[in-house]
């Protein structure tokens, strides 16, 4: 038992000095790696949002332009003041066009088959549908571009234009 205490008693621990210098050391290694984890954590989750916006914007658009190149006839339709792509694709009917909700202010781009609605994309900025006719009238391209939100707060958004040239 007195060896176990002799050697308790020589035993000495940090002084005060010695402790703050250790914390002060520590805290100076760690600021600019707490400053580089947060920067990448941001970026991290502003790149995922962006590439969320990028995969929806790509799907929906690519479900355009494919009934646009199957469809058999290509009309432009104007309601009231807003433009819907019509396709006929054999015994139905598609449209394509945006609605905005009046309560959210919030866009959403619809897929209609046979009058039956479908939200193709939501959380749109804008989705624009030109049209290019030839002389005599008849359709000749149809482009669409759609943006999406990738982040309202900071006005980010992404943007994709595809145009179909109608053969006669």
């Amino acid at each position: 038992m007195k060896r176990i205490r002799n050697i308790l008693m020589n035993c000495k621990g940090y002084s005060l000095i010695e402790l703050l210098t250790t914390i002060t050391i520590v805290g100076i290694i760690m600021a600019p790696m707490t400053v580089f984890f947060i920067s990448n954590y941001t970026t991290y989750y502003t790149e995922t949002a962006k590439i969320d916006a990028q995969q929806q914007l790509r799907a929906g658009m690519d479900r355009i332009m494919t009934d646009l190149r199957r469809a058999d006839n290509i009309s432009i339709e104007n309601d009231n003041g807003e433009k819907k792509i019509r396709l006929d694709l054999g015994d139905r009917i598609y449209r394509y066009y945006k609605q905005k909700n009046i309560n959210t202010d919030e866009i959403i781009v619809y897929q209609e088959i046979n009058e039956v609605k479908n939200q193709l994309v939501y959380n749109v900025r804008d989705f624009v549908i030109e049209e290019e006719r030839t002389d005599d009238g008849k359709l000749q391209s149809v482009t669409v571009t759609m943006e999406v939100w990738v982040n309202k707060a900071k006005e980010e958004f992404v943007s994709l234009t595809n145009m179909h040239k109608i053969r006669y």
